[in-house]
């Protein structure tokens, strides 16, 4: 993988290095290596003027356009590289900037009308871990593909490793726009705040609870409120949710009911925000208040006003409302004793969080097997557990939620040995962590 700065080299990112996410002299002299302003001859420049700098750090990428004009290539290729790291609207004005020096150069106008076109990603598979790693090196100044290896990573159960691609990309991001402000299309709204959400997941996976809660804050900061209620911005609701979905994750319970009520009020958040603060009442014991609660997420789960708010066109806010809706209530129902049927609405969460479409980070990020081997165990039935939390496992390999709850059902089933191997595996998982387990879930 790239180099890694020895303080984190070995693996010690947790509380201590939460300095990650703030200024310092040397991370700014870093920044300035990665992706340096090439400002061209002033003689060569005199009587004009030009808001669109010249970058290194983007990678060697390099077509020849049989220009006569140096300048006009160096901007060609300045854009072919930002259209590879999906930043089409700093690679328009390259190549606009290259058919402006050289007015007779055709390929310079196609590559304007490239970044014009579809803005597909790059397929990620596993065995290409290798491969994105070393693209990440070859363009350390592109924060797109800097963030890339990460789908490798979090296919692989490599989520420390998956956190700190995100960072890096963060890193590479802040720079650019530290350069190329104002407007810069989709890719500040979409691209900048994806590596955020994606170490929320990552660093949630890896049980370090503060970097988790940080990256989901910082994910939220860059939602447009103003914009996040209607197509095709709708995506960025999920943005919203993230600090109030981490929060669950790690029993902020506290936190969530002193959380107000996100603007504007639309029917997705809200929804999210009542899922969260009954979990909150559920595990404070406060049922009759966790009850409201539950009954209000499942009215808004049942408008069919959201089958029509789509993120990406992945998965719709019904979707993923079919998910907290039973996995609330079957929590609620558990704490009252009423196992059975808590049984069966978690179950029914499971099922809903499986049929939603794939999308990296999880729309839904709360695994639902966490919470059903949890209740299982409680009920006394551990093969059953041990059988959730190996789905689970399935879904985010070697993750130390369900390798914590495994070894649990190991014990209880009287396979020492395996509860030894699963309890070795989890301490590997939780070496970033800073939240302690009892449970596979809060």
């Amino acid at each position: 993988m790239a180099p890694i700065p020895p303080s984190i080299r070995h693996g010690v990112l947790h509380v201590r290095h939460a300095a990650a996410f703030r200024p310092a002299r040397h991370r700014a002299r870093r920044r300035a290596r990665r992706l340096r302003i090439v400002a061209p001859p002033a003689a060569e420049t005199a009587g004009r003027s030009t808001d669109v700098p010249l970058l290194q750090g983007l990678g060697e990428t390099h077509r020849d356009i049989g220009t006569r004009v140096p300048e006009a290539q160096q901007y060609f290729d300045q854009g072919l590289r930002l259209a590879y790291g999906f930043n089409h609207e700093a690679a328009g004005r390259a190549f606009a900037e290259a058919a402006r020096r050289d007015p007779d150069c055709a390929i310079c106008v196609w590559g304007q009308a490239l970044v014009l076109g579809p803005n597909i990603n790059l397929p990620m598979d596993p065995a290409s871990a290798a491969e994105a790693t070393a693209l990440a090196a070859l363009a350390p100044g592109s924060g797109h593909l800097v963030h890339m290896p990460a789908h490798a990573y979090i296919r692989l159960g490599r989520y420390h490793d998956a956190t700190l691609a995100n960072f890096a990309a963060a890193d590479a991001d802040r720079a650019f726009l530290a350069v190329c402000r104002g407007s810069n299309g989709v890719y500040p709204l979409g691209y900048v705040p994806h590596n955020w959400h994606f170490a929320t997941m990552t660093a949630g996976l890896t049980g370090s609870r503060t970097l988790a809660l940080q990256a989901a804050q910082q994910t939220a900061r860059r939602a447009d409120h103003a914009a996040m209620g209607a197509p095709p911005m709708e995506f960025m609701q999920l943005f919203v949710v993230a600090p109030l979905l981490t929060q669950v994750r790690f029993g902020d319970w506290s936190g969530i009911l002193a959380t107000p009520a996100a603007t504007p009020d639309l029917p997705f958040p809200r929804a999210i925000r009542h899922f969260a603060r009954g979990m909150a009442y559920v595990r404070g014991g406060q049922l009759a208040e966790a009850g409201r609660e539950a009954d209000a997420l499942h009215a808004l789960a049942q408008d069919p006003a959201l089958e029509n708010v789509a993120f990406f066109d992945i998965n719709t806010a019904a979707a993923i409302l079919k998910v907290a809706d039973p996995l609330l209530r079957g929590e609620w129902l558990r704490a009252q004793g009423r196992q059975a049927e808590a049984l069966a609405s978690l179950r029914a969460a499971a099922k809903a969080e499986a049929a939603l479409n794939y999308n990296e980070p999880a729309d839904w990020p709360l695994p639902v097997r966490w919470y059903l081997g949890a209740a299982l165990l409680e009920a006394g039935d551990a093969t059953a557990a041990a059988q959730a939390y190996r789905e689970d496992l399935q879904a985010y390999p070697e993750n130390g939620w369900s390798l914590f709850g495994l070894a649990q059902a190991q014990r209880a089933l009287g396979d020492s040995a395996g509860a030894a191997d699963s309890q070795r595996r989890q301490a590997i998982a939780w070496q970033w962590a800073d939240a302690p387990l009892t449970a596979s879930r809060y």
